[in-house]
């Protein structure tokens, strides 16, 4: 259930007799940041937590909610957030668990090292390259602190396989949400993990051919990733296409299609900068880069692509021709 979609008094309800936006999040069913939003947005007064709660918790009784709980559901029981936890315990000079030491507990699960020789690690690559960002958020000092990976698009199973991948390799689950703007419905993932970031960083497209010109099974996993994001197919006129404004990376996606599988295909310019693409929400969408796209027409070289690339998104796979499905 949305926030937006509750009655204002059911919530005013919720959140005066708890006295806690966590609280009021569980029993509606929803975030609690979207609880603060909500109140916010509505200049509804916000009650903050008495200013002798944190009495009632000395360190010999926060020490023994720690031995057999984690921070998040001791600031759960007591309702208030993890950070005002976190705060208690540096104030009372209380060590945290390390990450190691929690798994052990079996309170978080073991994080896998990316490795190369895993193929979904090339998909995820693929993808990254595509659809997919990462970035970085900055300190109030200046100093960089967080590495995020994202995925934003339409087709909400593709959304949804890239968030299973950014679990299995962060050790947390993810949820794609639902996100609608200017009229139109898409899905997002995000997840914070240095080794990805670090990972999409370091494998430029020179290190990508090099590493993918013997490799044909991590070559296909990547160019899927890729195909999934800016892939598209004409089932009219039996063509399938990949849009990029990186002009390297369409040259090398050609190339690698016909090293593995001789599989012919056409480069074109098919934006120019200063070109209009449009609008959203009434406004003008003007290039500002040379846009190329990559085009399949061959019957054989387009039977080669579906045996050995395709895609996983089924709005796409729903297109194939019927002696490859």
């Amino acid at each position: 259930m949305r926030p937006l979609q509750l009655d204002k008094d059911k919530l005013l309800e919720s959140y005066t007799r708890t006295r806690s936006i966590i609280k009021t999040a569980e029993e509606l069913d929803c975030c609690s940041a979207s609880i603060y939003n909500y109140l916010k947005r509505n200049k509804l007064p916000i009650i903050h937590p008495a200013t002798h709660r944190r009495h009632q918790y000395s360190r010999e009784k926060l020490i023994e909610l720690y031995q057999t709980k984690t921070l998040t559901k001791i600031a759960r029981e007591i309702g208030v957030s993890t950070s005002i936890i976190q705060k208690w315990f540096k104030k009372e000079q209380i060590p945290l668990r390390s990450h190691d030491e929690a798994i052990r507990l079996g309170w978080k699960v073991s994080r896998p090292t990316p490795s190369l020789e895993d193929p979904d690690v090339w998909y995820l690559l693929g993808v990254l390259y595509g659809d997919g960002c990462i970035y970085q958020l900055q300190q109030h000092n200046g100093k960089w602190h967080k590495y995020n990976v994202a995925l934003h698009a339409k087709d909400q199973d593709f959304v949804r396989n890239f968030a299973m991948l950014l679990e299995k390799f962060t050790g947390r689950p993810k949820t794609p949400y639902h996100v609608m703007r200017h009229g139109f419905e898409s899905w997002a993932v995000k997840a914070g993990s240095y080794q990805i970031y670090k990972m999409r960083q370091d494998m430029t497209l020179e290190k990508i051919e090099q590493t993918l010109q013997n490799k044909p099974d991590y070559t296909s996993k990547w160019l899927q990733g890729l195909f999934d994001s800016e892939g598209w197919i004409q089932k009219q006129y039996d063509q399938i296409g990949f849009a990029n404004t990186d002009h390297q990376l369409i040259l090398l996606v050609q190339e690698l299609m016909h090293h593995h599988w001789q599989i012919i295909s056409t480069i074109r310019e098919h934006i120019k900068p200063g070109q209009n693409c449009g609008t959203v929400a009434g406004r003008p969408i003007i290039a500002t880069k040379t846009g190329y796209e990559l085009q399949i027409r061959r019957k054989t070289s387009i039977q080669k692509f579906w045996t050995h690339i395709g895609f996983t998104i089924q709005r796409k796979q729903t297109l194939a021709p019927k002696q490859t499905n």
